[in-house]
């Protein structure tokens, strides 16, 4: 902190003076950044925040798109591998069918969107 010469009565009364404006501008700063803070934890800004994050329109509609049709692609495969059968070797290759044809079909289905994308 840096220590000002004070000689005479007005120099001191000058000093006053410029620490009083200081503590001034240093109060409605701290007002301002208070006011900033409240508004940026209100709920509503929170879960605004939290959601931006995850929903792009297009981008999520696409993900979602391409999730549901390879799990679905992926249930049909193993229904028509498995049918209604109490084999459980059978079972688990189903579960094997399922999970290969829903990585295919997710696979596919970005390499389509990243080349539509690229085209536009």
């Amino acid at each position: 902190m840096k220590q000002s010469s004070v000689e005479t009565m007005k120099d001191l009364q000058q000093e006053i003076e410029r620490l009083e404006q200081q503590a001034k501008i240093q109060l409605m700063e701290i007002k301002q950044s208070t006011i900033a803070l409240r508004q940026s934890i209100q709920p509503v800004q929170l879960l605004k925040q939290a959601v931006g994050g995850i929903t792009t329109p297009l981008g999520f509609k696409n993900k979602l798109f391409t999730l549901t049709a390879s799990l679905a692609a992926g249930v049909v495969a193993k229904k028509i591998f498995t049918g209604a059968t109490s084999n459980i070797i059978k079972k688990i290759a189903g579960i094997g069918i399922q999970t290969v044809v829903s990585k295919i079909v997710a696979n596919r289905l970005n390499t389509e969107q990243d080349s539509n994308s690229v085209e536009k």
